[in-house]
Formats: structure tokens, C-alpha cells, sequence
């Protein structure tokens, strides 16, 4: 099996006009304070359930803290919505299944719509 890094996008990058709650999760983020990054997160999800940048952040944060079946369904969701980040979701999916939840099924099944 090929190792492989999961793919984090820094998805504010792309936004030049993003909320104060962003802001403090992107911060708290970079200084490693997953557990806070988080809570801003949730709160804008609470707020905006369809907010596919904020779902995505948390799913890559949830993965940093080892809450690998948490974020794959945070992943699996993106997949079926958001057509923009479905690659980087399969990958990632891909990734979690095979390297951290050892269900080479499900990384395979990934993988093969990641290639087509």
C-alpha cells in the first residue's frame, strides 16, 4: 500500500470575506489549539449547517485528533454535496480508511470513484 498524507486544503485561502468565528478557528488552528478550532467550528455549524468550508476544516481537525470515523462521515457528506471539494474528500476518505481504520474495502471503493 502507498503511503499517503491526507490532503488538508487551507479553504480560507480562498476567501477574502469570511466570519469572525472562521477567523478565531483558522487561528486557533494554527497555534494547535485543535479542541478550540473545533468549538468555532461546531458554532458555525450549529448556525449554518450547510456551511461546506467550516464541515471540511473540522473533518481535517477531527482526523489531527485521532477521531477518524467522526470525520470520515464529515468527508463521506462533502462527497455527495459539494462537487467543488469531492476529490480532495475521496482522498481523504481513501486515506483514513486505509492507513488509520484499516478497511481496505472501503479505501478501495474510494479509490476506484476517486479514478473515475
Amino acid at each position: 500500500m502507498i503511503i499517503m498524507t491526507l490532503f488538508s486544503r487551507d479553504l480560507f485561502a480562498q476567501q477574502s470575506d469570511y466570519s469572525e468565528k472562521e477567523k478565531f478557528a483558522y487561528n486557533y488552528s494554527q497555534q494547535g489549539k485543535i479542541k478550540e478550532a473545533l468549538s468555532e467550528y461546531q458554532q458555525i455549524l450549529d448556525n449554518q449547517p450547510n456551511d461546506k468550508k467550516a464541515k471540511y476544516n473540522m473533518a481535517v481537525l477531527l482526523v489531527k485528533l485521532g477521531k477518524y470515523e467522526k470525520a470520515a462521515e464529515h468527508f463521506s457528506e462533502l462527497v455527495n454535496e459539494s462537487p467543488d471539494l469531492k476529490r480532495d474528500c475521496l482522498y481523504n476518505l481513501v486515506i483514513i480508511y486505509g492507513k488509520y481504520l484499516n478497511n481496505q474495502e472501503k479505501a478501495g471503493n474510494y479509490y476506484n470513484q476517486l479514478n473515475r
